[in-house]
């Protein structure tokens, strides 16, 4: 079954985490098996049919390490194994003989796969569709969910457009998607459950059919402990996402705002996610007398609220949509807002400078870096990894923008160029 999200908004990971706590607990003293992939298109180790594959197969023998046995041939040696690890068709066939050898109902969720690479997306549907339109394939013990925006590949499969407007399955699902959440609300005074009948009335009209901003409000309704509390918070909390972000954003303190919104602007066109250290040396913080200078950058990440996630030492957008409003242009006509706009190709000129910045003050400057010592330099210089990565593909993002702003004038794009060739 395919879950179109129809609005742009990857990731729905509210959505999917949901989902796989449903299967999990009707899995409960079964023999049935729930697998989860949430794909990250800012991640190159998690935006392709290769890492999908590999974590599926991953988790199934994980659970289930005697099917092992069926697919063994297939790591007999080192050289084998990586080719098999390589390869999306060969992992695929493995995935498929794993999942025929397994007596066990296997429950696939593989979030966003449209944040995947193209050519990753069209394998894995033809896959799919060659898979489960194969006559001698026998697959009730195999369900697979995907969550993702309208893709060509995925027509043939049953849909259902998560919008409220659209479908009265959605509703059904957000109405007891909050009811879930509700439930953990417990207060213990007379009249408290009436209360919470009409908490989820009102979360489920200014929710607009986002399970994201219902997890956002609920998981702070949590945190009150009496009515009055509850009341205030859902109160103060806007209608929607959007008027969400603009809340957090519009609460900073003013002379906050410039060093935040270059925070959101490397956060948001990075190639990868970003580690602290990097963002610490791309927003060019120093440590003062009591506080490091990652403990500064991790205090910006929490005025920015709900809109900043860490993720495995990493930090990115909670959600597609706030990459959406960053780069929405009426932020544009906001006088308190307006800083916080994000122009692509004036972001990515902004950080292919800084990037270069890292490169022409490093040991690059005059020498090539060969392993291990390079390892010490990075430490040293916190971006330079990142950046004599990805500068380049920052100068693309940037186009005719670098002219503009001379960035081509600097010595590092003469003709001849040292600091370029080391």
């Amino acid at each position: 079954m395919h879950l179109d999200l129809g609005r742009p908004g990857r990731g729905k990971t509210m959505l999917s985490l949901f989902l796989i706590e449903e299967l999990e607990r009707k899995a409960q003293g079964s023999d049935k098996m729930v697998l989860l992939y949430i794909c990250n298109h800012q991640d190159e180790k998690r935006n392709n049919a290769v890492a999908i594959m590999r974590s599926f197969i991953y988790q199934i023998l994980t659970k289930c390490p005697k099917l092992f046995d069926h697919v063994r041939s297939s790591f007999d040696n080192e050289k084998e194994t990586k080719l098999v690890l390589a390869s999306s068709q060969t992992l695929w066939r493995t995935f498929t003989a794993l999942r025929r050898a397994c007596e066990n109902t296997i429950h696939c969720v593989l979030d966003g796969l449209d944040e995947c690479d193209d050519e990753s997306v069209g394998l894995f549907a033809r896959n799919l569709a060659d898979y489960f339109s194969s006559e001698t394939t026998e697959i009730p013990n195999f369900k697979l969910i995907i969550l993702s925006r309208a893709l060509t590949g995925l027509k043939a499969f049953h849909e259902v457009k998560v919008e409220p407007d659209n479908n009265v399955n959605t509703n059904s699902d957000i109405k007891r998607f909050v009811s879930e959440k509700i439930q953990r609300l417990e207060i213990p005074i007379p009249g408290f459950r009436e209360i919470k009948v009409k908490l989820g009335e009102t979360l489920l009209w200014r929710a607009e059919g986002m399970f994201l901003w219902i997890g956002f409000v609920t998981d702070k309704l949590l945190k009150k402990t009496t009515c009055t509390q509850i009341l205030d918070a859902l109160n103060e909390i806007p209608k929607g996402l959007p008027a969400m972000y603009s809340r957090i954003l519009s609460k900073t303190e003013k002379n906050r705002r410039p060093i935040l919104a270059k925070l959101l602007r490397w956060v948001t066109m990075a190639v990868r996610p970003l580690i602290v250290e990097e963002l610490a040396a791309a927003l060019k913080i120093d440590h003062t007398e009591h506080l490091s200078r990652e403990q500064i950058v991790l205090d910006y990440i929490s005025m920015c609220g709900n809109i900043l996630q860490l993720n495995n030492g990493n930090f990115g957008c909670i959600h597609q949509s706030a990459i959406d409003y960053l780069l929405e242009g009426s932020l544009r006509h906001d006088k308190i807002l307006e800083n916080f706009h994000i122009t692509e190709d004036s972001a990515h000129s902004e950080i292919t400078g800084a990037c270069i910045d890292a490169i022409e003050v490093s040991i690059l400057s005059h020498k090539t870096l060969i392993m291990p010592k390079a390892k010490a330099n990075l430490a040293v210089h916190s971006l330079l990894g990142y950046a004599s990565r990805n500068w380049f593909k920052h100068a693309r993002g940037a186009s005719a923008k670098l002219n503009s702003d001379l960035i081509l004038n600097r010595p590092f794009f003469r003709k001849q160029s040292t600091t370029r060739d080391y």
